[in-house]
């Protein structure tokens, strides 16, 4: 089932709090509608607001082993500007993305890291191999007008800020859903690693669409880091944090 968010009408106050009621879902709703494609070209910004959502994951012993030992400034891969990945990218980007919309290909840029995704929609199955990369292998198809994408082949990396791994054999699956206006785009973002996790984290969020808007492009400078960390004498005690760095 799923979960319905309702209102608490015996609260003091109206609209104060909230209660979630499980719900059954339709045997229906597990059937893949067909295909009806809609446009998601253009720029989109993030939308206002943040989702419903918590930090404290459900880690395996050994995904909790190595967060423990995680150093932000250390460890981050993006402070050096290595890619944090696609998990983070859609889950906390504050930058812009263009998409670009083809029958057979949906191609993402991303002002930050000027990183460049591709979604192939041409009914392909994931190739036996293919180098494990930040953006992955991405496939994805249409359920009704939903845009469903499927990625694997992520090279190692963090979900967040907070330093939770992702492995290797790590499975993102994103449903988007556009507004009948086609002006605000919805995802929901699952990341399937059992390796890591014990039950999938999730995330929602929302894009609007500007016309308007620029893709800027993204300077990162790692002399930056590497001057401050100089300065401060902690050369030596990143070296030593290799194993870190995935």
């Amino acid at each position: 089932g799923t979960l319905s968010i309702v209102d608490n009408e015996d609260s003091e106050e109206n609209g104060t709090a909230w209660r979630a009621v499980r719900v059954a879902k339709d045997a229906d709703d597990h059937e893949p509608r067909p295909a009806q494609p809609v446009d998601l070209s253009g720029i989109w910004l993030p939308g206002p607001g943040v989702d419903f959502r918590k930090y404290s994951m459900d880690l395996t012993p050994e995904a909790q082993a190595w967060h423990d030992d995680y150093l932000f400034h250390l460890d981050q891969p993006n402070v050096r500007c290595i890619s944090p990945g696609l998990v983070a990218l859609i889950g906390w980007s504050g930058y812009p993305q263009e998409w670009l919309q083809d029958d057979d290909r949906m191609t993402m840029l991303f002002e930050v890291g000027s990183e460049v995704r591709r979604v192939y929609m041409d009914g392909r199955e994931f190739p036996e191999y293919f180098p494990n990369s930040a953006m992955g292998y991405s496939i994805g198809h249409w359920d009704g007008s939903d845009l469903v994408v499927e990625t694997r082949m992520l090279r190692p990396n963090v979900r967040d800020f907070r330093g939770e791994p992702i492995s290797e054999n790590a499975r993102v699956i994103e449903r988007y859903e556009l507004s009948d206006d086609g002006n605000l785009l919805s995802a929901v973002i699952e990341l399937h690693d059992p390796e890591n996790y014990e039950r999938p984290p999730l995330r929602r969020r929302s894009w609007i669409r500007d016309p308007q808007a620029e893709i800027y492009p993204y300077e990162c400078d790692p002399d930056s880091f590497f001057r401050q960390l100089h300065e401060e004498g902690r050369i030596e005690e990143y070296m030593n944090r290799a194993h870190r760095r995935l």
